[in-house]
């Protein structure tokens, strides 16, 4: 479980199984399943917003017993 840099986004895993939810809430914004091999060991936000065409991304990374790392972009939140 990790919460993005800016508060507003939280990743959890189970298994190869990757959530985005939205911290205020508790919305499930996306979910990653079976890009993972195998259980997701670890997750990491970057430590700040990554530069998107237009936009400013906040980026995780997440790895997993199958050796591998793959990069995410977080999901966009929707305006309340």
């Amino acid at each position: 479980m990790s919460i993005s840099p800016d508060g507003k986004i939280l990743a959890v895993t189970c298994g190869p199984t990757l959530q985005w939810l939205c911290t205020e809430t508790g919305e499930v914004l996306d979910t990653a399943d079976k890009y993972h091999e195998g259980d997701i060991t670890g997750i990491a936000w970057a430590p700040q917003l990554i530069p998107n065409g237009n936009i400013q991304a906040s980026v995780l990374a997440s790895a997993s017993v199958d050796k591998k790392v793959k990069l995410w972009l977080a999901p966009a939140l929707h305006p309340s």
